[in-house]
């Protein structure tokens, strides 16, 4: 992905802009007025406002994907790769949800490949004739193909 902007050149592109605003309604109000002191408060009050929401409509889908990928990684931690981002942004937010969609579809592949792996596994130890038995490390019987059940009278409890 080709990033069109980073995060640090927006903010600066959206302080410049506010800037540039702010000087040019003081500007406007002063050959209005031509009284500093009410141009002073006019601008003041055009321009905290307009300042308050510039920065909310940046950041307002900044943190919705923030949160977004929080929510994502705790679906990961949890053992949920089913989850994926959508984000159309061509900065490092857009770049880290695709690296993140990316780790989710590297687990989702894993985890398929080892569930065939373990169905593969069952069904050579179902089909064996002889007796198996698998334990974990305290002795406890964690899988028994049929032949072992009916051969040593292990109930079907495993």
């Amino acid at each position: 992905m080709k990033l069109r902007a980073s995060i640090e050149g927006q903010v600066a592109l959206l302080a410049v802009l506010l800037v540039v605003a702010s000087v040019a309604l003081t500007w406007a109000f002063h050959r209005l007025t031509g009284d500093w002191t009410t141009t002073a408060v006019f601008a003041l009050g055009a321009t905290v406002p307009l300042a308050i929401w510039a920065a909310r409509r940046w950041a307002g889908p900044v943190g919705r994907l923030l949160r977004a990928l929080n929510d994502g990684f705790t679906s990961l931690r949890d053992g949920d790769f089913s989850v994926s981002l959508a984000a159309a942004r061509r900065d490092e937010l857009g770049a880290l949800v695709g690296n993140y969609n990316a780790v989710g579809d590297v687990l989702r592949r894993e985890r398929q490949d080892l569930f065939q792996r373990e169905l593969l596994l069952d069904t050579v130890i179902q089909s064996t004739p002889l007796a198996l038995v698998l334990t974990n490390a305290e002795g406890r019987v964690i899988v028994a193909n049929d032949v072992a059940r009916g051969d040593i009278g292990f109930n079907s409890e495993f």
